[in-house]
């Protein structure tokens, strides 16, 4: 008689080779469509979990169902073919990984993964474990092996980076042995289309979010004497908080579809229209509005319990950022939105902030710790003793109202990612937030600049692309210091000023006594960014581009370059076409003297400087391979004069110049070229956030009781 019943165990990646597993992705399943959000936070927690040594980290579960000698994976597709591509990458880098994790890729008769009547995929699969080139008109046909180059360069940009490299062999036989994974075994005879579409449609899972959002609304009704109306504006200002993929808004307003935005809103009227204004003022002033705004009943669901949150979860509702595949949205005006964080992470910064404003301890955020602050895999830990203070104090509406100011903060001066309706690419970009008066209605409507009404390549953009591109990802920790700075700074060209600062102070000062970033980020956000010395910042960046590292070069020095650039151009204005380059992701650093020339084999000895490399994207280098320096430039050339986007300004600059060959001489000369932009540089952003710094120092004190 066919078994019935469930059955769950804890499996590792070592187990599913010792018992010679293979699973297969059924027909009914969706193609893979991680991105590279997606791919990096996958990636980093289980090297965060490997850094910490922990004795086993959970990834959570796979549901699978016995078909033959294979099992079909019903459930956690996306995050299982993640793990077999980071094997596959980790195993082609690093010969000496242990056979297991050879052997879990499987071989070209038999992979570990297998999609049912998709040979295509399996066909490109295979041909990267024989490093072998897949025809390109495939791909292109095909989205989720689009999708999976994608993902297998960001996995390569990972384990390759200098820090991790040499702990490549460690961390492969940490995710053979370590991570886990629940398998939960399904009976026969099940209705495997109706399961399907029960666990992807509703999912089963309680978040971490869902549980510290129960336990901060029932603090609230305890403050607010169990005002059931009130309990549910608060309710409703954390749901609006909590789609990072939609501005906040539209969110609110999907809350509350009763909502008009007449007088409740402050905005500014320009001067050019009677009928169209930049909201001045979204923030307190709305929310005192809105919370004390009567609640229609019939308009609003009641907030939820822990008891019912979890019952509903069984039943089938499930919150957004737990989908294992959903990461964007497409808003009423077609536009696609994906925020550059998580909302466990805005959470985070949120808390942070709120210690800080409140002068509260209760964590030790004062002293240095690990980066456990920042996982939001062990967000209710992190929170429980700030939940426990809140009920002492009262103040679980505070925090809210403190969640709401840095959701709104965060949607006016942090970029998004964008895609307009009808565009193909998505972009880093802000969009200001405007009134208007519709003139078939007379009702005021609160919408989103676009790209046509507002200039989308901004200094500011530029500055907070080359963080976000060069920096880890899961974690953004700039965010936070200037997500508090912005509680008080309301002028952009200052916030931009410190924001500038901001970046020299944390990644252009060298390190000591253990002061890194997480340590670095506190003390600015509680000591300000006073004592910084422009020679200082000028120096320490000397070093690093003189390191002459080569491929081992830290990206942000390019980035940081890239902008530096631009910034220039925008006094100088000598390359117009400059204006409308927009920073991008590159993971990897060309060298303009090729290391292995086809022609010359004699190599300079500026091979690995600074002046020699330059950071572009994985498909440009590639087509450079080992070209000529003459070849190179004729290439370069002839894509930028018919229109292309430029690989990369630095390369500009190079290509641009009026010489034969790149020598050492020429590679020094560019050296100094560049170090002579970055000391302008250093010296103007020291100078204009000296202007602003009085004001700073009066907001901002240190809040140590030592």
């Amino acid at each position: 008689m066919a078994n019935k019943h469930y059955t769950s165990n804890n499996i590792t990646l070592c187990d599913i080779v010792e018992n010679n597993i293979c699973f297969n992705i059924p027909i009914y399943q969706r193609l893979y469509v991680w991105k590279e959000l997606q791919v990096n936070k996958l990636l980093e927690d289980i090297y965060d979990a490997y850094s910490r040594d922990e004795d086993n980290y959970y990834l959570g579960g796979v549901v699978t169902y016995s078909n033959g000698k294979k099992l079909d994976l019903i459930d956690g597709q996306q995050r299982f073919t993640t793990l077999w591509l980071i094997c596959m990458v980790v195993s082609s880098i690093e010969p000496n990984v242990c056979n297991e994790m050879k052997c879990f890729c499987g071989n070209e008769e038999e992979l570990r993964i297998q999609f049912a009547i998709r040979p295509q995929i399996t066909k490109f699969l295979i041909s990267r474990m024989k490093k072998s080139k897949y025809d390109d008109c495939d791909t292109k046909q095909v989205s989720d092996v689009k999708n999976m180059i994608d993902a297998i360069g960001n996995i390569e940009s990972f384990c390759e980076d200098d820090k991790r490299r040499e702990y490549l062999v460690d961390f492969a036989s940490f995710l053979m042995t370590k991570v886990i994974l629940v398998r939960t075994e399904i009976p026969e005879e099940t209705d495997l289309n109706k399961l399907f579409e029960l666990i992807n449609g509703r999912g089963q899972q309680l978040s971490q979010t869902d549980i510290l959002k129960s336990h901060i609304l029932d603090l609230i009704r305890k403050e607010t004497n169990g005002n059931e109306d009130l309990l549910i504006r608060y309710g409703q200002i954390w749901n609006a908080c909590a789609d990072m993929n939609e501005y906040v808004e539209h969110n609110i307003q999907q809350e509350d579809p009763s909502l008009t935005w007449k007088d409740r809103l402050i905005y500014d009227k320009e001067s050019n229209s009677d009928e169209e204004g930049i909201i001045a003022d979204f923030g307190n002033d709305f929310f005192d509005k809105y919370i004390m705004n009567p609640v229609k009943d019939n308009l609003i669901d009641q907030p939820e319990s822990l008891y019912n949150i979890i019952n509903n979860a069984l039943k089938g509702k499930k919150e957004k950022e737990d989908n294992d595949d959903e990461y964007t949205h497409t808003n009423s005006n077609g536009r696609e939105i994906r925020s550059i964080v998580s909302f466990p992470m805005l959470l985070l910064y949120t808390l942070r902030i709120f210690l800080i404003e409140n002068k509260l301890e209760i964590y030790g955020i004062k002293e240095r710790h690990d980066i456990d602050f920042f996982n939001e895999k062990s967000l209710l830990k992190i929170f429980d003793p700030a939940v426990k203070q809140m009920k002492q104090d009262k103040s679980a509406c505070a925090f809210v109202r403190t969640l709401w100011t840095v959701r709104v903060l965060f949607d006016k001066n942090v970029v998004k990612w964008v895609k307009e309706d009808g565009e193909t690419e998505e972009v880093l970009a802000l969009r200001t937030l405007r009134i208007s008066t519709d003139k078939r209605t007379g009702n005021l409507r609160v919408h989103r600049d676009s790209a046509n009404n507002g200039n989308s390549i901004t200094e500011m953009t530029q500055l907070q692309s080359i963080l976000y591109f060069s920096q880890p990802r899961i974690y953004e920790l700039w965010l936070c210091p200037f997500l508090y700075h912005s509680f008080t700074e309301n002028d952009p060209n200052d916030l931009l000023k410190y924001l500038k600062q901001l970046d020299n102070v944390l990644l252009c000062l060298p390190y000591e006594n253990g002061q890194d970033m997480l340590w670095r980020t506190y003390h600015v956000m509680t000591n300000g960014l006073d004592n910084c010395n422009d020679e200082e910042f000028y120096n320490y960046f000397c070093q690093l581009v003189e390191r002459e590292d080569g491929c081992n070069s830290a990206h942000y020095i390019f980035y940081k370059m890239e902008y530096m650039l631009w910034w220039d151009n925008r006094r100088t204005n000598t390359r117009p076409y400059w204006n409308s380059y927009r920073l991008t992701s590159k993971n990897s650093v060309e060298h303009i003297n090729p290391q292995t020339p086809k022609y010359n084999k004699s190599q300079i000895s500026y091979l690995n400087s600074f002046g020699n490399l330059v950071l572009v994207s994985r498909e440009a280098n590639s087509s450079y391979n080992n070209k000529s320096f003459k070849e190179k430039q004729a290439q370069f050339i002839d894509k930028r004069d018919n229109g292309h986007q430029i690989d990369s300004l630095k390369s500009d600059v190079i290509y641009s110049a009026r010489v034969e060959e790149w020598g050492d001489s020429e590679c020094e000369k560019h050296l100094r070229d560049m170090e002579k932009i970055a000391h302008d540089y250093f010296c103007s952003t020291t100078n204009e956030y000296q202007t602003i710094s009085g004001k700073s120092n009066q907001i901002r004190k240190w809040v140590s009781k030592e």
